[in-house]
Parts: structure tokens; sequence; C-alpha cells
């Protein structure tokens, strides 16, 4: 019996050491987690708490290696995410893709999580996404904003016909929060005046772009005034960073964007 065992346990240790890859060929741990984490955002695979959980798990990831950097031969030094063009990948679709969707629910956790990491995304890895940062603003934040401004208008409208003027005022809570929350992740964007800067550079200035600058700054002048003053005192501190930045980095050069 002992020879039987001690032929058995020889032939899963060969079949063991048959079966496990070179150290060199495995995949780093933080490519299999910043992919598993994309994955949990998938709102058609998964349920709408297992989206929270991803969502707060990568929010952690991106801010806990926002301050990370790696030093390649050349000397140079580049975000620890950005190190691995497997991460770049992931975040370019499958994660950029996922964080559109769930842009668009109504339940406003999950679209204040999805704001936050859309801002620490670029904030970490701007050079490498381009064509998805103008998406981002363009088809969530001024969307946002834009599909509020309309249900206001035909709002007021349809009070005015039925004479209900006492109610002229009123807003559709809802979606009043969810401009709020476009309008908070737009004012961390203007905190940063090297993006803005870049932005303007980058897509006003290119002519296969949108004038995502004049955009921005358009919405934002549009809806100071007929917001409440919560959404009025953020427009305002917005507009104001906005003008602030550019004049202090009117002097700087432009940085290209990747797409």
């Amino acid at each position: 019996t002992s020879q039987r065992i001690k032929r058995i346990n020889e032939n899963d240790t060969a079949a063991v050491a048959v079966s496990i890859k070179p150290p060199s060929s495995a995949e780093p741990a933080l490519v299999s987690i910043i992919r598993r984490l994309a994955q949990l955002l998938d709102p058609q695979e998964n349920t709408e708490q297992t989206n929270v959980l991803g969502l707060s798990l990568l929010n952690i990831a991106l801010e806990t290696t926002g301050g990370v950097s790696l030093s390649s031969n050349s000397g140079n030094c580049s975000h620890i995410l950005t190190s691995y063009p497997e991460v770049i990948s992931i975040m370019q679709n499958t994660l950029c893709k996922h964080l559109l969707t769930l842009s668009t629910t109504s339940d406003l956790v999950i679209l204040s999580l999805t704001l936050r990491i859309i801002f620490n995304l670029f904030c970490s890895s701007k050079d490498h996404l381009k064509v998805q940062l103008e998406v981002f603003l363009t088809s969530v934040h001024l969307r946002i904003l834009e599909s509020g401004s309309k249900k206001q208008k035909q709002q007021q409208q349809e009070e005015l016909s039925s004479s209900s003027y006492n109610s002229i005022f009123i807003r559709d809570t809802e979606q009043l929060q969810r401009g709020e929350l476009a309008l908070e992740s737009l004012l961390e964007f203007c905190h940063e005046p090297a993006l803005m800067h870049d932005i303007y550079m980058n897509y006003d200035c290119d002519m296969h772009c949108t004038n995502l600058f004049e955009n921005l700054c358009k919405v934002l002048a549009k809806h100071a005034s007929p917001l409440p003053p919560p959404l009025h005192l953020e427009l305002t501190t917005a507009s104001n960073t906005l003008a602030d930045n550019n004049e202090e980095h009117a002097a700087s050069g432009p940085k290209s964007l990747n797409s």
C-alpha cells in the first residue's frame, strides 16, 4: 500500500509540474483584479447590489493607486495602471462600456459612484482615454443637464397652459438630484487645471473632435440662472474655476491625449 501511495504522489507531482505555467507568463495580479472588477459592473449579468459593490471596490482601487507610479528603463515614470497594456485595454473597452450603461440608471447611488469612477479614471489615465473622455462628458454629464432643462421647460409650458401658476417652479425631484450629481462631478473636473486646459487643446483645437470645452462653458452658463440656490452656487463655482484655471495655464503648452 505504501508503494502504491508513493507512486500516486509521484504521478500527482509530475502532473502538477506540467500544468503550472512559468511565473513570467502568468497574468499580473493587478490585471486580474481590474478585469474582475470591470465584470462586476455589467448590469446585464449582475444585480444592482453587485454593481454597487463593484463600483465601490473599483473606486478604492483607483484612489489608492492614484499616487503610485513606476519607472521605466528610459527613466520615465508612468501611472501603475497604465504600465500594463492589458489594463489600458480593459479601461478603454469593457470598463467604459459598462460605466456608460450604468450612467443611465435611475439609482442615485449607482450614478454617484459611476461619476466618481469617471473622474478618478481620467485623473489617472486620461492620456490613454481621449475618445472615452469626450463620450463621457458629452453623453453623461451634458446629457443629464440638457435632459433636465428640456423637461423643466416642457413642464413649465404645460403648467402655464393649465393656468397652474403656483406650480411653475416645481421640479422633478429625481431629475434635479441627477443634475446636482452631474454638476458636482463637473466641478471636480474644473478643479483639475491641467485636465481642463488639456481638454481645450486636445478637443476644441482638433478639427476631428467636438468643441468640448466650449460646450461645457455654454451648459454651465445656460443653467446658472434658473436653477435653485445650491445648484446655482455649484455652477458659479465651476465657471469661476474654469476662468481662473485658463488664466493660470494660458502660457503652458498642450498635452496630447491618446485614444
